[in-house]
Formats: C-alpha cells, sequence, structure tokens
C-alpha cells in the first residue's frame, strides 16, 4: 500500500515545478501557481475566461487593466506546458 501525505506532495510539487510569471508592460508580475496544483474550479471551468479568473483569484481585475486577457494566461500557460513536456522527454 501506498500513502501520501498531501503536504509532502505539494512541496515536492513546487519544488519541480517553478510558478508561471507574467509581467505586464507596467511592470506588475502576476503569479499562476504551476498546473499540477490548480484548484478543482479551474479544471471545471467551462471557458478561459472562467479558467483565467480563477487562477488569479482576486487580481484577475488588475491583470485585465494592466492589458492581460483571459487568451493571454491560456497561451503562456500553453507554452509553458510544453516546455515542460519537452524538459521531461528530455531528460
Amino acid at each position: 500500500m501506498s500513502r501520501y501525505k498531501l503536504s509532502e506532495v505539494v512541496a515536492e510539487i513546487r519544488d519541480e515545478h517553478e510558478q508561471i510569471e507574467i509581467e505586464t508592460d507596467d511592470g506588475q508580475v502576476f503569479s499562476i501557481d504551476p498546473p499540477e496544483l490548480w484548484p478543482d474550479d479551474v479544471l471545471a471551468a467551462a471557458n478561459p475566461v472562467e479558467s483565467a479568473r480563477a487562477v488569479l483569484g482576486d487580481r484577475y481585475s488588475a491583470f485585465l487593466a494592466a492589458g492581460g486577457s483571459a487568451g493571454l494566461v491560456s497561451v503562456i500557460v500553453e507554452r509553458e506546458s510544453k516546455a515542460r513536456l519537452g524538459e521531461s522527454a528530455a531528460s
């Protein structure tokens, strides 16, 4: 039987995968947890706007005001995920 302590699994994920940071042109930095740590409401979101709102939380409005969009969050997360897959395959 295998047993996992959630806090240890989360710590391992944080060690293996950095947060995704998005810097807007006005110098603000918005951090997004790695996809492995996203809450269920992100995974259940029906569209990119709901997903972006869920991963950015209360900073979503500030992100929009700084020129960001849900579509840009999607593109950046997709690029980051592909980079990770490529890194995994190369190791």
